[in-house]
């Protein structure tokens, strides 16, 4: 994932202007063809005063239809138009993720076909569209949706994210309470879902900005839960949203620079996400290029193949001392996986990868990954290579294409494996063409028309 930002790191300018904020909240609970909720509705009634008490206008609706949920979602929108206010969503009840596509669900939408979720729901890309037309100052939309599987069992809490990750409206903000391939929880009782209750807790300490309240509450839940319940969000926004004492207010980022005649331009869209079980990706050592991580693979796999038996049980011992290099550690790792010429052992393999991943070292993260995919440990599969393709690494990012084509751990996601595809294609086709300079790549990209990465 990338641009994952570590809780509590966000840093804005100085300037902060209060602004109004009005909150339409949705809590679906009654369904007719599918499982009651037990919490939608007090989650609402947990979060309706804590917006209030930052001086937020709220409406409160509860149990809508298809047909309700849309005309109410209309109606909202319709009367933000040219406020240029702050504008805050919620939805919590069930949703329905279908070939990369999110459905929020009324109480009357009915599930026995795909083709009936997608008449009956409500898609959350239109949702965000809606939202960017209207051009509020800064928005925020929350999800947090049960998504009982009709077409493949058992039912899990939670809605896909697919294709949310790089939402480009200007002043965007979306929360949702589970990450691709993890369970949401509802809650057993009726004292709220456990992503609603630790966000209404993180409310309630200011001053904060926007990204710090998500991330305590990313960071509850998931401890909370006992890692069942992984919340995430992602933001494109062009401010800095915080919340003051006693309101909303929006600061200009460091990006912002000031025109001709003192009037500062609009800042830069900043691109952030956070969920709280992936590490934060740790930047390559001083002086070091990102593209030399190849030749760190290269290196790794001629070693392996080179070493005679006495070689290797030595590089096995010297991976596994508690201070050794990166590189041994890896070495190691891909020593006791492939068991050539010592024993094969793949817990030990995924230790010592783990170990190396987590400070950073993308072969081991693409290792990992490639691993845990082979053991059928999808999640964490998924975590790594996510990693690993996000910083461009081409085996890491057709294996992620490969992990979304199948549907492990959660249903199909299409368009994020045909990205993934494409983006390795994209690639090629510029190191076919000799671009090897930032200079090159950007010349080339525009007399291909790519988009830039």
């Amino acid at each position: 994932m990338a641009g994952v930002a570590a809780a509590g790191s966000t840093t804005y300018g100085s300037s902060p202007e209060a602004v109004p904020c009005t909150a339409l909240l949705i809590g679906n609970s009654r369904y007719q063809s599918n499982a009651v909720l037990n919490n939608p509705a007090t989650d609402m009634a947990l979060l309706a005063p804590a917006l209030r008490s930052l001086g937020a206008t709220t409406q409160v609706a509860l149990d809508l239809g298809r047909e309700q949920l849309a005309a109410t979602i209309y109606r909202f929108l319709k009367s933000m138009e040219a406020q240029r206010t702050a504008v805050w969503v919620s939805y919590s009840g069930h949703a329905v993720q279908v070939d990369g596509r999110n459905y929020l669900l009324g109480v009357d939408s009915r599930f026995e076909s795909e083709a009936e979720v997608r008449s009956s729901g409500y898609d959350l890309d239109e949702l965000l569209r809606r939202i960017a037309q209207v051009n509020p100052r800064a928005a925020v939309v929350t999800v947090d949706a049960c998504r009982n599987n009709p077409f493949r069992p058992p039912a899990t809490r939670g809605v896909q994210p697919t294709g949310l990750a790089k939402v480009d409206s200007a002043g965007l903000f979306v929360g949702f309470s589970t990450a691709p391939y993890t369970k949401a929880l509802d809650g057993s009782d009726a004292a709220g879902s456990p992503y609603a209750r630790a966000l209404v807790a993180a409310l309630g300490k200011r001053p904060r900005s926007l990204e710090e309240v998500f991330s305590e509450t990313a960071d509850t839940v998931y401890r909370q839960t006992g890692a069942q319940q992984v919340p995430e969000y992602r933001s494109s926004m062009r401010a800095g949203w915080w919340f003051g004492a006693t309101g909303i207010e929006l600061r200009s980022t460091p990006s912002t620079r000031m025109a001709a005649g003192g009037a500062s331009t609009q800042a830069a869209t900043r691109e952030v996400g956070y969920r709280p079980d992936l590490p934060r990706q740790a930047l390559p050592p001083e002086g070091r290029e990102t593209t030399d991580w190849d030749a760190e693979d290269m290196a790794l796999q001629r070693a392996v193949a080179h070493m005679d038996q006495r070689e290797a049980r030595r590089a096995l011992d010297r991976g596994q001392a508690a201070h050794a290099s990166l590189y041994d550690t890896v070495l190691a790792g891909m020593l006791a996986e492939s068991g050539s010429q010592v024993e094969r052992n793949l817990p030990m393999a995924a230790k010592l990868y783990r170990r190396a991943a987590e400070r950073g070292h993308v072969p081991a993260q693409t290792l990992l990954g490639e691993l845990q995919y082979a053991r059928g440990n999808w999640a964490d599969a998924y975590k790594w290579l996510t990693l690993a393709a996000d910083r461009g690494v081409a085996r890491a990012q057709l294996d992620l294409g490969q992990l979304k084509l199948e549907g492990r751990g959660a249903q199909r996601d299409i368009p994020g494996a045909m990205d993934q595809f494409k983006a390795v294609f994209q690639q090629q086709m510029l190191n076919a063409q000799g671009a090897h300079s930032p200079e090159d790549i950007k010349r080339l990209q525009k007399s291909l028309s790519l988009p830039s990465r």
